[in-house]
C-alpha cells in the first residue's frame, strides 16, 4: 500500500501532482484481507523549495492510500478507487 500527498489549494506552482511519503509491502493470499496502518506526520505535506530548504505551504491536501498511483488511469487499469482524506494545514 502506498501513501500519496496532492497539494490542493496550495499558492506552489511546483508541487507534484502525487507525491509518494510512505509505502508498506503486504502479502495476501487469495481472498485474505489485512489492515494497514500508516501514520500521518506533520512532516508529510513539506516540499523541498529551490535553494533546497524544507518548506510548510499552507493549504488544502489529500491524503490518498492506495495499491497505486492514484489516477484515474490507474482505475482504468484495474487498480481499486485509493482511500482519500482532505486536511487543511494553516
Amino acid at each position: 500500500m502506498e501513501l500519496y500527498v496532492t497539494y490542493e489549494g496550495t499558492n506552489i506552482i511546483d508541487a507534484p501532482l502525487y507525491a509518494l511519503k510512505s509505502f508498506k509491502r503486504i502479502s495476501l493470499e487469495p481472498g485474505a484481507s489485512s489492515v494497514v496502518k500508516f501514520n500521518i506526520t506533520p512532516t508529510m505535506p513539506q516540499l523541498v523549495n529551490g535553494q533546497g530548504l524544507y518548506i510548510n505551504p499552507s493549504g488544502k491536501y489529500k491524503i490518498n492510500i492506495a495499491e497505486s498511483l492514484p489516477s484515474k488511469r490507474s482505475e482504468a487499469l484495474g487498480a481499486a478507487k485509493p482511500v482519500q482524506i482532505e486536511i487543511t494545514v494553516k
